[in-house]
């Protein structure tokens, strides 16, 4: 079907960000300015788990449905987490640098083929809403990854990104570590 060949015609693109997805495994929330809500189980993996699944849904609201629901759980780990003592309530802001760590964690394949998908065939009418909304913040989370430098991460050298870009673990820990002594 046509759709098939749409989404499962990963380009160069969709190659590049897979590979930089997988080097950049070691980024941590404090690393995005995130809300560490890694640990808050059952909300945090089904997050993942929901945009790791967004290939495998086959019509664009399906994949926006996926979206939907690791935005939901990433908002339920955000309540849990203001719930468990934070003073500040957590807010729209929170949002963006969670949904790029999930989108990070999960790794969805051919990810950039599956927006471009949903893109195409979901309708004007459903993007001006909460879809466009939902939407958006994946777009905004696969613009991130396929861009993000040491100038965008907190407390991230330029050595030491240059190091996890090489998958050099060890010069990335040495980097982060002399950076630490520094602060």
């Amino acid at each position: 079907a046509l759709s098939e060949r749409l989404v499962l015609d990963t380009g160069p693109d969709d190659v590049a960000l897979a590979q930089k997805l997988e080097k950049l495994q070691p980024v941590t929330p404090r690393m995005l300015d995130a809300v560490d809500v890694e640990n808050l189980d059952p909300h945090w993996p089904r997050a993942v788990d929901s945009l790791r699944s967004i290939p495998d849904a086959v019509t664009p609201r399906r994949k926006v449905i996926k979206v939907r629901s690791a935005v939901d759980d990433i908002f339920a780990c955000l309540a849990r987490k203001a719930k468990n003592g934070d003073d500040v309530p957590p807010g729209a802001d929170d949002l963006l640098p969670l949904v790029i760590l999930a989108t990070l964690r999960a790794r969805p394949p051919a990810l950039l083929a599956n927006i471009k998908f949903v893109e195409l065939y979901i309708g004007d009418d459903r993007m001006s809403g909460e879809e466009g909304f939902l939407l958006t913040q994946l777009v905004a989370a696969a613009s991130f990854l396929q861009n993000v430098d040491s100038t965008q991460l907190r407390c991230v050298s330029a050595p030491a990104f240059d190091a996890l870009m090489n998958q050099d673990i060890d010069a990335f820990n040495r980097a982060m570590a002399d950076a630490s002594e520094d602060d």
